[in-house]
């Protein structure tokens, strides 16, 4: 792989967290449970990719390549529906903080499934970014909605760290907005059966859909698109860019406090995916080619 295209591999990953972030501002004015946000933001995710299914409807692929794509499909499902039912459930920084336990398990994912090598700064880097997150997050909080949010959130954290690896090995045999849309029908399948029986005002269908649009169908084609040009442990600690930003959302638009140490936290967010950044290309990365 080049250099050129590595680095626009951490530009895509990290534009797709930062966009990730943004999901409260949508979300929460929604006022929809998480299961049945998921099932509405994976549905606009599996009808994005109409156009380039049909396109690519003759291409021939892998039985395991599909099957890889519903395991894809279950663990996204995962991961969005107790998220979401997260940043519900209490605090933003408290969902976000415990969801971005993912990081530090990604790597270890992608060392068993891929055979990825854990690279020397990656380990590191992730403590650091969620030692910058516990920062963010200063005094423990308090309230009846803290300790569902970090159980739900830690929770996502399991299946998102999972995604990593599974993402990464489906761009060989998939393009970007097919892994993201073919994967998605599973996911909505899912969390629909799984979602409480509510009805949806408008106002509050209106906020998911533009949500879904740029949170999750177009910061998804990027990350996806990023996911090919990296090792899947060096993208997962890119993605601190989201629960920073989140936990900003909540500071300027919901009022969460921010204790005085935030701003170390913010710093060191931020220098861990620098520091993952201008490390050297692995062998694995060097030996792979983005998605076409």
């Amino acid at each position: 792989m080049t250099g050129p295209d590595r680095r626009s591999g951490f530009y895509l990953v990290g534009s797709a967290a930062v966009l990730w972030g943004l999901w409260p501002l949508f979300l929460r004015p929604a006022g929809l449970p998480g299961m049945t946000s998921g099932a509405l933001i994976a549905l606009a995710m599996a009808l994005s990719g109409l156009k380039v299914q049909w396109r690519n409807r003759r291409r021939r692929r892998p039985a395991r390549a599909w099957l890889l794509m519903g395991v894809c499909g279950l663990l996204d499902a995962g991961n969005m529906g107790l998220y979401f039912s997260a940043l519900r459930a209490g605090p933003i920084s408290v969902a976000v903080l415990s969801h971005y336990l993912a990081p530090t398990l990604a790597p270890l994912f992608a060392r068993l499934w891929l055979g990825e090598r854990i690279g020397g700064r990656t380990l590191p880097a992730a403590a650091g970014g969620l030692a910058g997150l516990a920062l963010i997050l200063g005094p423990a909080h308090s309230g009846p909605g803290v300790v569902p949010a970090a159980l739900l959130g830690a929770g996502s954290a399991v299946f998102y760290g999972a995604l990593f690896p599974v993402g990464r090995e489906l761009t060989a045999d998939f393009a970007p907005l097919e892994v993201q849309s073919y994967h998605a029908y599973v996911t909505a399948a899912v969390l629909f059966f799984l979602a409480p029986p509510v009805a949806v005002p408008a106002r509050s269908l209106g906020l998911v859909v533009a949500g879904a649009l740029l949170c999750a169908v177009f910061a998804g084609a990027l990350f996806y698109e990023g996911l090919g040009r990296l090792a899947a442990g060096r993208a997962a600690v890119l993605t601190y860019l989201e629960p920073l930003t989140a936990t900003a959302v909540g500071v300027f638009f919901f009022h969460e406090p921010l204790a005085a140490l935030g701003l170390l936290g913010a710093a060191l967010v931020f220098g861990s995916g620098a520091l993952v950044a201008l490390a050297p290309p692995s062998a694995g990365e060097l030996a792979r080619a983005p998605a076409c």
